[in-house]
């Protein structure tokens, strides 16, 4: 449970935002998917002009752990960490369908976690399924929402990527027009490249970055 969301507390500590905290919502619950429809409609009543919507990205960011001491700030990051998409409702919803339940040890590994060049075991495989499944399901109400409007639907594949999985078969089932990637190599440019989808675009730096990243160009 995070009090403060890290993409927001990341550009306070960083680019110096003063605006309101944001703390993270959890998709799970009926109150807050209600409230994702409703903002995404009116937005896209208000906006009426705007004729492609940037999706930043779906519901769950990647694992930023950060600590107090300046000295010693990031204590734990991992680009395809799923541990952040943990909570009360998801948990329960789990055991029904797939007829065990997760212990806090499966996420905490003695305290390792589960960093991307850990191999993964049958109940990480199972939780990415189950999180992935969701993420469609529900992605695509949104998605729909916005083809209902007459606009096309992108992703950025960096923040809050967390089981969309262009890579895994299902990706074609969220029904977006274009890919965004964050690019600071090769790497990255290919990741977006490989995508099975209509537009790719890469955002280089310093223009998406500036400050914060090392500003230097891609």
């Amino acid at each position: 449970y995070r009090i403060w969301e890290e993409i927001s507390m990341y550009n306070h500590t960083t680019n110096h935002w003063d605006k309101e905290h944001l703390m993270q919502i959890d998709p799970r619950y009926p109150e807050t998917q209600e409230y994702l429809l409703g903002w995404m409609k009116h937005w896209c009543e208000t906006h009426p002009d705007t004729t492609v919507v940037r999706f930043t990205s779906m519901f769950y960011n990647f694992v930023w752990i950060w600590g107090s001491s300046e000295r010693n700030r990031n204590l734990f990051s991992d680009w395809g960490s799923y541990d952040f998409t943990v909570s009360v409702p998801a948990l329960q919803e789990f055991e029904k369908q797939y007829g065990y339940r997760m212990t806090a040890e499966d996420f905490i590994n003695k305290g390792q976690l589960h960093v991307t060049h850990m191999p993964g075991n049958a109940k990480k495989a199972d939780w990415m399924a189950f999180i992935n499944d969701f993420v469609i399901s529900f992605g695509r109400k949104l998605i729909d929402m916005v083809h209902s409007y007459g606009k096309k639907a992108y992703v950025f594949y960096d923040d809050s990527w967390v089981g969309v999985e262009p890579y895994n078969g299902r990706f074609q089932e969220f029904g977006f027009d274009g890919l965004i990637k964050c690019v600071f190599s090769g790497y990255e440019a290919r990741l977006c490249a490989g995508v099975d989808v209509p537009t790719h675009e890469l955002r280089l730096h310093p223009y998406l970055f500036p400050v914060g990243l090392g500003g230097a160009p891609t």
